[in-house]
């Protein structure tokens, strides 16, 4: 009777044990999804840090690009996808926006570019940012097309087709870009308003 009961606790032990085990099995298996989901959404927040919208120039004869990094990591690969006011389709790209800068663009300076490929009689206009597409500081690369959420995704052809056409060189738009520190944006929480309205932001 004792050699059963003995053998009978074995089993209810061992039985416990595995049950035990597969619980802790099922918990690191939870803390691992949790910690991943956590570094997702922190490496999302750090790419949302960087914004593209189109600003009225000081003139209010012309539209300025402006890309502006909240960040304190840099972000490389910057490619605007744009359509103008006579609904051309154009690319602008930029090599790095270091951390927390401002970069701005004036679309006359555009016009104005030796290297411009434009038309005749283009006019220094932007009517919607249609995508945007930049590699974080790991590499991982974000795209934000029609108001969507911030996704990993390239986008390297227009919606309609006929894809966008770079409206100067990478030179040029580097060269001819205006830029400025951002102060306090290491600890700012919420991202500050630029002092100029905003014009044309990524439609829904």
């Amino acid at each position: 009777m004792a050699q059963v009961v003995a053998v009978g606790l074995a089993a209810i032990g061992l039985i416990m044990s595995g049950w035990s085990g597969f619980l802790q099995s099922e918990a690191t298996q939870d803390q691992l999804q949790q910690s991943q989901d956590d570094n997702e959404r922190q490496e999302q927040e750090q790419a949302s840090l960087f914004d593209v919208t189109t600003l009225l120039s000081s003139s209010n004869k012309s539209d300025v690009l402006t890309l502006t990094n909240y960040s304190r990591r840099s972000v490389r690969d910057v490619n605007v996808f744009v359509t103008d006011d006579q609904d051309g389709k154009r690319l602008f790209t930029f090599p790095t926006i270091p951390p927390c800068t401002r970069w701005t663009l004036d679309m006359k300076d555009v016009k104005n570019a030796k290297t411009a490929e434009l038309p005749k009689y283009w006019v220094p206009w932007l009517t919607r940012i249609d995508t945007m597409v930049f590699k974080d500081w790991r590499g991982n690369e974000w795209g934000l097309e029609n108001g969507d959420s911030l996704t990993r995704a390239t986008v390297k052809t227009s919606v309609d087709g006929k894809g966008w056409a770079p409206a100067i060189s990478d030179y040029d738009m580097t060269a001819l870009s205006n830029w400025a520190s951002i102060p306090n944006c290491y600890s700012a929480l919420i991202r500050p308003e630029c002092p100029s309205v905003r014009r044309n932001l990524l439609l829904p």
